[in-house]
């Protein structure tokens, strides 16, 4: 539910039997209608622990660091050495 205090937009509703009453920090309306579709839906993705953003891609080289580190105990003593040396792309 949306409502008007003084010239700032508030929105109000119910979930898991609480009460979110918090403003939209804005003067337009369907910016407060977005702010309170936002604010409702990550309030359902952490209770149920759904998360819907992609993770961050990470860069090569720490990948490879982290690849080489998981790799140490089963890679020859040699081939460690070789794949630690060697120059990264």
């Amino acid at each position: 539910m949306l409502y008007r205090r003084g010239k700032i937009w508030w929105y109000k509703f119910e979930f898991c039997g609480r009460v979110i009453r918090e403003s939209a920090k804005t003067t337009n309306e369907r910016l407060a209608d977005k702010a309170e579709r936002r604010r409702h839906q990550k309030l359902e993705e952490t209770y149920n622990g759904v998360q819907l953003e992609r993770p961050k891609p990470q860069l090569f080289s720490v990948a490879a660091e982290e690849w080489l580190e998981i790799k140490e105990g089963t890679l020859a003593p040699k081939s460690h050495g070789v794949e630690k040396t060697a120059p990264s792309i």
